[in-house]
């Protein structure tokens, strides 16, 4: 377990990272169906683009936590409309809670262009939980505060998400004080379609059909 106060390996990495300082994010897809995982990331992209200025902006630990417990409705009502508008009908539960964590490198975009990985221990961590439907699929993470959801993972990494991971494998730990965790009733029946398209895909087929 990781211990609060306990400074992080960031392997030749300038940042200050303490593990008690941290706040991350986990999205945990229904199952590893083709459908189910191009749902959670849907749900990401959505979830921290409503949140991301929120962190952002937040000066301390202590200020992220308010903001999360501030903005549960936003996550939740993003997450939901995600998964609605795509057909979907899952439920969907937010925790904002302690969990268990594999070990996890993240490349932070530094000035000038540069990039640097920083390396996150296997252990306990403050994180918001977002899970879709039965959370059996494999999951995918960053961190809120400090803000690096907005960097991309060292290459391999495969856009973060853990193709072993699920809900059962990083069960949440003792709930602390701030434990908020809220379910929005749903209804999971038949497997939905969800048409998920990278960014350079787009472009190749507008530029192909220009």
């Amino acid at each position: 377990m990781v211990a609060a106060g306990i400074w992080l390996d960031h392997r030749g990495s300038g940042i200050p990272l303490n593990s008690g300082e941290l706040i991350r994010f986990h999205v945990i897809a229904n199952s590893d169906s083709y459908a189910d995982q191009a749902l959670k990331l849907k749900v990401r992209d959505e979830v921290v683009r409503a949140v991301g200025p929120v962190f952002k902006g937040a000066g301390s630990i202590g200020e992220a936590r308010q903001r999360v417990d501030e903005n549960i409705d936003l996550i939740v009502s993003t997450a939901v409309e995600t998964i609605n508008s795509s057909g979907c009908s899952y439920p969907v539960r937010v925790i904002h809670g302690n969990f268990q964590f594999p070990e996890k490198t993240y490349r932070v975009a530094r000035g000038g262009g540069s990039e640097e990985d920083i390396t996150l221990p296997a252990g306990e961590y403050e994180a918001v939980r977002v899970v879709i439907g039965e959370g059996r699929g494999a999951n995918w993470w960053c961190v809120l505060f400090p803000p690096l959801c907005f960097v991309s993972p060292p290459e391999g990494e495969g856009g973060g998400a853990d193709p072993s991971g699920s809900i059962e494998e990083f069960p949440a730990g003792a709930p602390p004080a701030f434990r908020y965790d809220y379910t929005e009733p749903g209804v999971a029946s038949e497997p939905c379609r969800v048409e998920y398209r990278f960014k350079v895909v787009e472009w190749f087929n507008a530029y192909t059909e220009g």
